[in-house]
């Protein structure tokens, strides 16, 4: 699934997204705030991707029109308890952005 707004578009993660996925994971910055370590290398980014970010909730966040991925989002719905918690990592440079 995919979804878009204005500036953003929202896609599954690819493993060929690893090297992206490590600019934004090695910094120290994002991973602890996130609750995991900083990624050691690209690696670690494609074995996160493969094992984790490719679950069904979870969405690559790009720049529409650009494809410059700046973060990820989990989307996870609970129709029992009617409630859709949000789980985003946003890389800094899209902080800066204001995206």
């Amino acid at each position: 699934m995919r979804i878009e707004t204005d500036r953003l578009l929202l896609r599954p993660w690819k493993e060929s997204d690893a090297e992206s996925l490590y600019t934004i994971a090695k910094d120290p910055h994002i991973g602890p705030l996130a609750g995991w370590l900083p990624h050691a290398n690209k690696d670690d980014s494609r074995q996160i991707i493969k094992g984790i970010l490719t679950a069904p909730e979870i969405y690559c966040i790009t720049l529409k029109g650009e494809g410059e991925i700046i973060g990820s989002v989990g989307l996870h719905f609970d129709v029992t308890f009617r409630l859709a918690p949000i789980n985003e990592v946003i890389g800094c440079f899209a902080l800066a952005m204001r995206v």
